[in-house]
């Protein structure tokens, strides 16, 4: 179960990752084409052979430098400074609020599987590494300290609390804080 929810966090993170570098490479495309034309663009490789999808329109373009124009100005009238509002980052870093709202949602779905994870576990020493585990192996620890350190305990132990470790790390992404239920994109 832990390693389902695992490749669905790391598939969300891709496609959220895969939108904004989309968003971003049009982005650059439209201001490229703007200051240099059409004739800057190279058209689209493909490998398998199939017809390279049609150029943007001046009108496609026209509308996303205004989405991209309005993201900006919603920030700045926003008045209170945030810490993804880095200029230039909260613009082309963030998701519009329908995709930012559908992935919301997914991590709350995957949150929600995370914990289920081990909700038919009822034996608290099961529940909580530090009420089963650590004493378990600290016992061992410090009662045959010749054993434990021949047996490689301290690997074993690490071995052994790998599973709580990866089970609490589903869900964090480095450069997002989180406070209060909130989630904060920080700058790089």
């Amino acid at each position: 179960m832990l390693e389902k929810v695992e490749n669905e966090f790391v598939s969300l993170v891709k496609e959220r990752r895969d939108m904004l570098a989309k968003r971003r490479r049009e982005d650059d495309e439209d201001d490229l084409v703007l200051f240099l034309g059409q004739s800057a663009i190279p058209p689209p490789l493909t490998t398998d052979g199939t017809e390279p999808p049609a150029p943007p329109t001046a009108q496609e373009r026209g509308e996303r430098r205004l989405a991209r124009t309005i993201r900006r100005s919603a920030r700045r009238t926003r008045g209170v400074q945030r810490a993804e509002d880095e200029d230039g980052y909260s613009t082309d870093g963030s998701l519009p609020d329908d995709e930012a709202a559908d992935y919301a949602a997914a991590l709350e779905d995957m949150e929600k599987r995370r914990r289920a994870v081990l909700a038919d576990v009822e034996a608290p020493e099961f529940r909580d590494p530090n009420l089963g585990l650590a004493v378990r192996f600290g016992e061992w620890r410090t009662t045959y300290a010749d054993n434990y350190r021949d047996a490689f305990g301290g690997l074993g132990m690490v071995n052994a609390w790998e599973f709580w470790a990866r089970l609490e790390v589903v869900g964090w992404t480095p450069l997002e804080v989180r406070l209060y239920g909130c989630r904060l994109t920080v700058g790089c």
